[in-house]
């Protein structure tokens, strides 16, 4: 029998559940890939991965969707790993260079823009390594992910979260990513699957405390971060926050 394509996000903020994923014994059953979002979001959309931990405007894309789980990737205020970066206030912003490792955080910031800061920027595509490069004054880069985290130590800059901003604007969670398929699977993988994600759960503190020391994590607190800003249990407030999301941007797609 052919193995479940799993695909999963490769940044810090999945650790747990890569962390479950392979050391689960689901290695006879499951082959893992570790992705982007915006890869996440390709390889299941076309049909190479039968599971995905999808950024959620793939629902408003695929509405027969199933969620498998639920754990994610959310957040309740700031998140630090999704942010735009200006050299000067929102209200100054022109342009936007946006992330294409991205899906959902592409779609949060052209809602925030004309929906709560109420600015009409361009958005531009950004190319690779474009964090690193050098903007104008009124240019903004949307950065995700471990790249984002550098960004919280830099001075004379304007960092704003997107997360943040969404709870500022709706009062509600966000959901930037769930587990999903578009195939039928068998109930005792689906339940194996979990019992693998809920035991990376269990070792979320622990991965924390030992990952800290890392260099690339100098300047966040990670076991704050793992623990505290990035929430990965799908609760009612979240689907709240995750259903208005979906509605408010259906203008985009």
């Amino acid at each position: 029998m052919s193995k479940i394509r799993v695909s999963a996000v490769r940044y810090t903020n999945s650790i747990p559940f890569i962390y479950g994923l392979q050391n689960y014994s689901l290695e006879k059953d499951m082959s893992l890939s570790l992705d982007t979002p915006a890869d996440c979001y390709q390889n299941l959309l076309g049909g190479n991965a039968d599971i995905g931990l999808v950024p959620v405007v793939l629902k408003n894309k695929i509405p027969s969707l199933r969620q498998v789980s639920d754990y994610g990737i959310g957040a309740n205020g700031n998140v630090l790993s999704v942010i735009m970066v200006a050299q000067v206030p929102i209200e100054k912003v022109t342009t936007i260079h946006l992330d294409s490792q991205s899906k959902s955080s592409v779609m949060l910031i052209r809602l925030l823009c004309r929906d709560f800061w109420k600015i009409a920027p361009e958005f531009r595509e950004a190319l690779p390594a474009f964090e690193q490069n050098s903007y104008s004054p009124t240019e903004a880069r949307l950065i995700i992910g471990d790249r984002a985290f550098p960004f919280h130590n830099q001075k004379d800059i304007f960092v704003t979260d997107l997360a943040g901003e969404w709870t500022k604007y709706t009062g509600l969670p966000f959901v930037f990513a769930f587990w999903a398929s578009r195939n039928g699977l068998t109930e005792s993988f689906e339940q194996k699957f979990n019992e693998a994600l809920n035991f990376g759960m269990t070792h979320k503190v622990r991965l924390a405390k030992e990952l800290a020391g890392n260099p690339e994590y100098a300047s966040i607190d990670l076991p704050s971060y793992l623990n505290v800003n990035i929430i990965h249990e799908i609760n009612p407030a979240m689907r709240e926050g995750m259903n208005l999301f979906l509605h408010l941007i259906r203008d985009f797609q």
